[in-house]
């Protein structure tokens, strides 16, 4: 596995599945908001979304999985950049 750190997200390249995992931090950040979801009831419009979206492609959590990763990197490596032309 290669590391990549960016910014405030820690992101793992997975070489079996060939795509970037979340790290343990980002994941309890993550279960954290589930727990809160669960304790307020009811879902709110985002999560609504998901779940029309995931009826119509099933593979729509992955996807949107993999464009938060992307959009994630892109903006590390714009910062990189910046940094490095300062």
């Amino acid at each position: 596995m290669i590391e990549a750190q960016k910014s405030d997200t820690h992101l793992i390249w997975d070489c079996t599945e060939g795509r970037y995992s979340m790290d343990e931090e980002r994941r309890a950040r993550m279960r954290r908001a589930d727990e809160i979801d669960l304790a307020d009831g009811s879902p709110d419009e985002l999560e609504e979304l998901i779940v029309e979206m995931t009826a119509k492609d099933p593979d729509f959590p992955r996807m949107l999985e993999e464009a938060i990763e992307r959009r994630t990197w892109m903006h590390a490596l714009v910062q990189g950049r910046k940094r490095r032309f300062q």
